[in-house]
C-alpha cells in the first residue's frame, strides 16, 4: 500500500511538472510569435536610418553618426551647428560627453544642447533672439 501512496504522488508530481513546464513554454511561445513582426518593423527602420545617414543632408558632429536626428528630423545639421557655435542635438551632446566629438578644434565645452521645448530642430539655433523666456 505504501510503494501504491508513493507511486501516486510521484506520478502527481511528475504530472504538474510537465503541466508547468509545458504552461511555461506556451507563455514565452507567445511572445516568439510577435518577435517576426517587431524584426520586420525594426529592419525596416534600420534600412531608413542608414540611407538618411549616408545621404549628402546628414552632417553629424560625432564619431559613427547618432541616429536622432535621422529618426525624429529626416536630416542632420549638427556637424555645421558645432563647427559654428549653435546648439547641436540631444544624442549629440551625449556623444560629445561620452567623447566622441568630431569637429576639429571643438571641445565638449564648446557644445550645448538644442532645449528639450520642442520649439526648436537640430538644424536650427536655438537662441536667435526670438526663443527667450519673455518672448513666450
Amino acid at each position: 500500500m505504501k510503494r501504491t501512496k508513493a507511486a501516486a504522488f510521484s506520478l502527481l508530481g511528475a504530472i504538474a511538472v510537465l503541466g508547468g513546464l509545458a504552461y511555461a513554454q506556451d507563455q514565452s511561445g507567445s511572445s516568439d510569435q510577435n518577435m517576426p513582426q517587431q524584426t520586420a518593423a525594426s529592419k525596416r527602420v534600420e534600412v531608413m536610418v542608414k540611407k538618411i545617414k549616408d545621404g549628402d543632408n546628414y552632417k553629424c558632429c560625432i564619431k559613427g553618426k547618432c541616429d536622432y536626428c535621422a529618426v525624429h528630423v529626416g536630416m542632420c545639421n549638427c556637424g555645421d551647428n558645432a563647427a559654428n557655435g549653435k546648439p547641436v542635438c540631444i544624442n549629440c551632446k551625449g556623444g560629445w560627453d561620452a567623447g566622441l566629438g568630431a569637429v576639429m578644434g571643438k571641445t565638449n565645452d564648446d557644445i550645448k544642447p538644442i532645449p528639450q521645448n520642442g520649439d526648436v530642430k537640430p538644424d536650427m539655433p536655438s537662441d536667435n533672439g526670438t526663443n527667450t523666456d519673455d518672448n513666450k
